[in-house]
């Protein structure tokens, strides 16, 4: 791109995989916000981001969202170069997620910050200004 639009830089982009993600339940409501949440690791390793991915799914006991707890949906994906997890969750409001991430259990926490390589986390949330919606 740089090349076809001199001047131009871009910061920390990034290509992604989908990995895995929670089953979404059906006649869930819209999102209320969106959170993503960045795990970055010591190097590249598609293999151990993917095994992270794992290991958050084995701690939190589910593959399926809870819309009553405030969790829509979550997708999961890893970067190209395997350095990066990336968690696009959609929550029925920014209070719930706050919560959520507040009464996490220690078993779910430690397998997010305590896995081996993880370097850092950013967690940031967005609430849609917009949405559309599709006729079947």
């Amino acid at each position: 791109m740089e090349a076809t639009v001199p001047g131009i830089r871009h910061r920390r982009a990034t290509g992604y995989l989908p990995y895995r993600h929670t089953a979404e339940p059906a006649g869930a409501p819209p999102a209320g916000c969106l959170a993503t949440i960045t795990v970055d690791f010591d190097g590249p390793n598609t293999r151990r981001a993917r095994d992270w991915i794992d290991g958050v799914f084995a701690a939190s006991g589910t593959d399926r969202a809870s819309p009553a707890a405030g969790l829509i949906a979550a997708h999961f994906h890893v970067s190209l170069d395997g350095i990066r997890v990336l968690n696009l969750a959609e929550w029925t409001s920014a209070r719930a997620h706050r919560e959520a991430a507040e009464a996490a259990a220690p078993r779910l926490r430690d397998a997010a910050r305590r896995f081996p390589g993880v370097v850092g986390t950013a967690v940031r949330r967005f609430v849609p200004y917009r949405g559309i919606t599709f006729a079947d």
